[in-house]
């Protein structure tokens, strides 16, 4: 992300590709007049992704208008664009497929179902989730990706979303929501059994309960995110066979895991069609040496990027050499969609 407060376009952006906008920070009234500026100069109707850092208000209004064939936008921790109902105040954009709101200051309304209030607080300027909901319902046909991480996203919030008609969701990021209940969870499999990717880290109340739900209720899944889980154990990690096109799977920081149960079922699923390519158990401090090696025999071929970190016992550097030469610890693949901190 730049840090000039300037708008950085594309030297040569292909007529139907996919072109992308970058706002840096705008620290201050020259700023905010530049990017507007700059925005208005070089509209491009062809523009499919945005992603924002802290631009001002006119520069986003600028901007939605310009790029009416907008698919990806980014306003992760854009808080001042909501001080007066920006977004939800302009023309919807007809083609946003992918939409972030990582770290974003929702507002929750109290009541068994979130997003139901009165008139009185039901201003567009605000960025509550009852707004946020009505947003999605139009866009319900075409929004295929959510990312929710940091928000606070409660249970009955999600369940209201996940039951929105018409939405069939691909892709949601929901790090950090440490307000989600294993029963949200389940709720959420239910609604969108079309999920490809999906992360819960950081998710502090989910259970073993939560990784069963996913298990059986979203067979698609090809990418699955449970870091820092510390109530997760080894309990249920069988059902992980029923992910039979997993690719991607992260357990960093489960102390829980002890890797007896879980080696057994990764075994499985690297057995499976689409094998893994992607896998973490990085700081997973109850993992046992003995559990780890007997990973080795059930990795496939396939498997591109092991994250063992802290994992190996240091008083014992035979066992620990062996098993750098077998599978050496790879920083995590370009490109993995990382959650809010």
């Amino acid at each position: 992300m730049a840090s000039s407060g300037r708008i950085l376009y594309p030297q040569h952006t292909p007529r139907g590709g996919s072109g992308l906008i970058i706002l840096g920070q705008a620290g201050g009234k020259e700023n905010g007049h530049r990017q507007q500026h700059d925005g208005q100069g070089h509209k491009d109707p062809e523009e499919r992704a945005c992603a924002l850092g802290s631009p001002t208000e006119a520069s986003f209004v600028a901007l939605i208008l310009g790029c009416p064939a907008l698919r990806f936008l980014d306003l992760s921790g854009c808080n001042s664009l909501f001080t007066s109902g920006m977004l939800l105040a302009q023309p919807k954009t007809a083609h946003l497929e992918r939409l972030s709101l990582a770290c974003c200051h929702l507002t929750f309304e109290p009541g068994p179902a979130q997003g139901s209030i009165g008139p009185q607080d039901s201003s567009p300027s605000q960025l509550s989730f009852r707004n946020l909901l009505q947003f999605v319902k139009e866009q319900a046909g075409r929004l295929h990706a959510l990312g929710l991480s940091g928000t606070g996203l409660p249970p009955e919030a999600l369940q209201a979303l996940g039951q929105v008609a018409g939405l069939q969701l691909q892709e949601l990021s929901l790090h950090s929501c440490r307000d989600l209940s294993t029963e949200a969870v389940a709720t959420l499999c239910h609604q969108q059994p079309g999920l490809t990717f999906l992360d819960l880290s950081g998710c502090s109340e989910l259970a073993d309960g939560a990784l069963l739900a996913v298990s059986w209720g979203l067979r698609r899944l090809w990418h699955l995110s449970l870091r820092k889980l510390q109530r997760l154990t080894d309990a249920r990690y069988s059902a992980l066979r029923g992910l039979r096109e997993l690719q991607s799977l992260d357990m960093a920081e489960c102390c829980l895991v002890r890797g007896r149960e879980s080696a057994q079922a990764l075994g499985l699923v690297c057995g499976a069609p689409h094998p893994l390519a992607s896998l973490s158990l990085a700081y997973c401090s109850s993992l046992k040496d003995a559990s780890v090696l007997s990973l080795m025999p059930a990795l496939g071929p396939s498997l591109r990027v092991l994250d063992l970190s802290s994992c190996v016992a240091p008083h014992q550097p035979d066992r620990a050499g062996h098993l750098h030469l077998l599978h050496p610890p790879v920083s995590p693949a370009p490109g993995l969609v990382q959650g809010a901190p």
